[in-house]
């Protein structure tokens, strides 16, 4: 029985380890793309949806990922991330619909649009400004990300798992140290039993030959008429 909780809460200790390493990786890319907005994953360019601007595609709380594109291959209809020259959204990753293939200072440009809303963005998106074409999404693991970086997550997700783990392993530390002394003890108590033994046969001993000797010293002539 004994065997079988060890294993058990060796195992434990195993999977919230790997859960706790597993949760610190996601708090540390959900604290890379809050800064930046965005974070690598196999070649493919992940960013945090802030509007359901693109909804049904997907909406804001996804994480949306882009893959690096030829820009002369873009068509209407396809959806891409790029760089918005907007007024109001100067700078910021958008991520839209192509409705045409146009120009725009001379340069291929995209007339973009989102999907929710069907207005066409300001300015046309530059070539020059494009990020990538939009592959997949997961869904909601933006606002995990947002969930680890409060307070409250990070109890939950990272500061609780390595508590549990730190616990077992000085739960472990306890029993080994308990059955070490154990061993100790018994192994003494052994000793000391020995010990006991062997005193017990030498006093045995002892008292044989005092025996033997009172009994040469009452028969001496006895032994004398045998030699």
């Amino acid at each position: 029985m004994k065997k079988i909780l060890k294993i058990t809460a060796n195992v434990l200790t195993v999977l919230i380890a790997l859960l706790a390493v597993v949760m610190t990786v996601f708090t540390v890319v959900s604290m890379v793309m809050g800064r930046d907005g965005r974070v690598s994953l196999f070649g493919a360019q992940g960013y945090v949806v802030q509007s359901d601007s693109m909804r049904p595609e997907f909406a804001a709380g996804d994480v949306i990922f882009s893959t690096d594109v030829d820009v002369e291959e873009l068509r209407a209809g396809d959806i891409i991330t790029f760089i918005s020259r907007d007024r109001e959204s100067y700078g910021k990753t958008i991520t839209h619909c192509i409705r045409k293939v146009t120009t725009r200072n001379g340069e291929l440009a995209f007339v973009t649009y989102g999907i929710a809303t069907g207005v066409d963005d300001e300015t046309p998106a530059a070539a020059a400004d494009v990020l990538g074409k939009y592959s997949f999404r997961i869904v909601g693991l933006g606002r995990f990300f947002e969930f680890l970086k409060s307070v409250p997550g990070y109890i939950c997700c990272i500061l609780l798992p390595f508590l549990v783990v730190i616990g077992l392993q000085v739960y472990n530390i306890v029993v080994a140290v308990r059955q070490s002394r154990a061993e100790k003890r018994r192994e003494a108590e052994e000793e000391r039993d020995r010990v006991k033994k062997l005193e017990e046969e030498l006093a045995s001993l002892r008292a044989q030959v005092s025996e033997n000797n009172a009994a040469k010293a009452e028969h001496p002539e006895g032994q004398d008429g045998q030699n």
